[in-house]
């Protein structure tokens, strides 16, 4: 056995792999249950076996290790020249989803197409189709079965919406409406975000915009070429499928979530009979969804813009007409939340909060969207409208340090380091959480903010964290009134 310390860590790193890997397969057996093969497709029961817990946390592990023992052994200038040139794939992505070839694939069955019938429904090119696929084929999304015959596998069919061809071709604008979201968010990241990125560069070396929070040139701004805010720009009349591709992508972003999200490490059920949550800047509704299924004794508001609403009445999971009530007072909607258990509030959340002392605001990825200054505002107007046990809920990505955690004493603040010799926030495994961080920064100067970060913001908009529940992929963060602290909600989360 080599003394060499560089060859001792690949051998830890090996070791890492092969325990996790153990360890996941007695967590897979023991259950009964098969693990999700790559050559089959995606359906929520075949993931079943890689959602417990255990199986998500040596899952990670497995990531981890070998994303960086990869990086040890690959020479360091093809690794960096690979990742430079990443783009191409985010780029391939976007074609494949642009030009049906997911739903094209799925009708076409297990045996696969040849590219030239893969092209032919939108008349794309066949040559330059299959060097694209290939591309993703290399990438472990699509499999070419034979020469320029390709076919959907594990990671591909996750870019299918489940809508025939036909009527994806026949209106366009409505391929995503009541779908599962996932893919409208891979168009839009691989869209929108992507050439927002391209300008990073630029808008951090220019001087008048690299260390403004209200400078309307941000990434987004240089490549679009607009001085509209992102949300103001996905509300103009042109953009209407931009706006309504972005409602869902909300709803398919959840997917990325730890199952069931929502629920861990709360109380819901323990809120009295009756309580109101403020979904704040809701979307299409999918978090208040999924605890009114769950909770039928609570009372859901919904809240966003109009044009949010609208898309939500377009493409929303309610199975049921939503009720648009305007922004107008508290009185209005209690009148009209007693006709229904949910409905929705046109509402900016920069204005005077209407819902006076509700038992939570609810926020999921919304404090991710803003630099601090706005994001004390939107905080402020809830402090402004809050009782003394109401509690405040920030669903959002709490980011690592890639070094040591510095020490915190507010409960499930910390968080263990990885096991060495990976890098302490988990390395590869969690690298999904920084590149969220600079599509935000790309897009409208947000950020996903560490456990300090979030500190600041909530405190100088006058409430208090009380409790810190850490997940896989999206933490949350309780809070309650400062000043009403020392007396505390009856029913705590």
């Amino acid at each position: 056995m080599s003394t060499d310390p560089a060859f001792q860590e690949l051998r830890a790193l090996v070791a890492l792999i092969s325990d996790s890997l153990d360890s996941m397969e007695h967590t897979v057996c023991s259950r009964g249950q098969t693990f999700p093969s790559m050559h089959k497709p995606y359906s929520p029961e075949s993931e079943a076996a890689r959602s417990v817990p255990e199986g998500l946390k040596a899952s990670s592990v497995i990531v981890a290790a070998a994303s960086q023992l990869i990086a040890a052994v690959r020479p360091p200038a093809i690794s960096a020249l690979v990742t430079a040139l990443q783009y191409h794939v985010s780029s391939s992505l976007r074609v494949a989803i642009q030009l049906q070839v997911p739903e094209i694939l799925r009708e076409a069955g297990p045996k696969g197409l040849n590219v030239k019938d893969i092209a032919s429904p939108t008349k794309a090119d066949p040559a330059k189709l299959s060097r694209i696929l290939r591309v993703l084929a290399t990438n472990y999304i699509f499999t070419e079965v034979s020469p320029d015959v390709f076919a959907h596998n594990l990671i591909s069919s996750v870019l299918d919406t489940g809508k025939a061809v036909a009527s994806v071709l026949e209106n366009p604008i409505a391929k995503h409406d009541s779908t599962t979201g996932i893919s409208a968010l891979l168009e839009q990241v691989s869209d929108i975000s992507f050439k927002a990125s391209a300008y990073l560069p630029e808008s951090l070396l220019d001087n008048c915009t690299r260390a403004s929070e209200t400078a309307e040139k941000r990434a987004f701004n240089l490549a679009f070429n607009t001085d509209d805010h992102f949300f103001n720009w996905l509300d103009l009349p042109q953009n209407a499928y931009f706006r309504r591709r972005f409602g869902m992508a909300m709803n398919g972003a959840k997917s990325a979530d730890a199952p069931n999200a929502v629920f861990t490490g709360l109380d819901w059920g323990g809120l009295p009979a009756g309580s109101i949550l403020v979904d704040v800047g809701g979307g299409v509704g999918s978090q208040s969804l999924a605890l009114a299924k769950m909770y039928s004794h609570l009372r859901f508001i919904i809240q966003d813009t109009e044009n949010m609403i609208s898309a939500a009445g377009e493409a929303s999971a309610w199975n049921h007409a939503i009720m648009r009530v305007p922004d107008e007072s508290h009185t209005v909607l209690g009148r009209a939340l007693a006709w229904s258990r949910q409905l929705w509030n046109i509402h900016d959340f920069f204005g005077p909060q209407p819902v006076k002392a509700p038992a939570v605001f609810f926020m999921r990825f919304i404090m991710h969207d803003w630099s601090d200054e706005p994001s004390v505002k939107i905080l402020r107007r809830l402090r402004d409208a809050a009782g003394p046990e109401t509690q405040l809920v920030i669903m959002d990505s709490i980011m690592l340090y890639a070094c040591e955690e510095p020490p915190s004493s507010i409960p499930g603040a910390l968080h263990p380091p990885a096991p060495a010799p990976l890098l302490p926030n988990g390395g590869y495994a969690k690298t999904i959480d920084y590149l969220k961080d600079l599509t935000m920064m790309a897009l409208h100067d947000g950020i996903e903010r560490t456990l300090p970060q979030f500190q600041k913001i909530v405190e100088e908009s006058g409430w208090k964290i009380v409790k810190v529940v850490r997940d896989n992929s999206t933490s949350k963060v309780v809070a309650v009134p400062a000043s009403d602290y020392a007396e505390g909600p009856s029913a705590p989360l």
